[in-house]
């Protein structure tokens, strides 16, 4: 049997260590940690050069998005995409309105986490969840 179990919305400095901590659990258990710290920090190129060698004919040919000037979409930007997606939705659901106000128009995890650390850490806190 499965318990659920919730994290206490981050309010600001007074409970961001604990937020950080049960946070930091959640994205590794979901294995979303990555897009904190680690190879899916920072989004690969949206874009790749196209291949110049063409594809062989078929009767269905596979839709492939361009971005206006060539370039191929990188398969590799679009499951950072969907990772990051993820772990923005564990911290965004974690936050009350006015820390959301803050970091809403940020799309890289890492970023947010690096934002929120540096507005609500306390100046003391241990550095652990950087």
């Amino acid at each position: 049997m499965t318990k659920k179990f919730t994290i206490a919305k981050l309010t600001g400095s007074d409970n961001y260590v604990s937020w950080a901590a049960n946070l930091h659990i959640v994205l590794k258990h979901h294995q979303h940690w990555s897009w904190i710290e680690g190879v899916n920090a920072h989004p690969p190129p949206r874009f790749i050069k196209s291949s110049s060698s063409p594809l062989p004919p078929t009767s269905v040919e596979p839709t492939i998005t361009t971005s206006g000037n060539g370039d191929d979409e990188n398969p590799a930007y679009t499951v950072w995409e969907e990772g990051a997606n993820d772990a923005l939705y564990h911290i965004m659901m974690t936050c009350e309105s006015n820390i959301k106000d803050q970091i809403h128009e940020i799309s890289i995890p890492s970023i947010v986490w690096k934002k929120l650390k540096n507005l609500y850490e306390p100046s003391n806190a241990s550095t652990q969840f950087d």
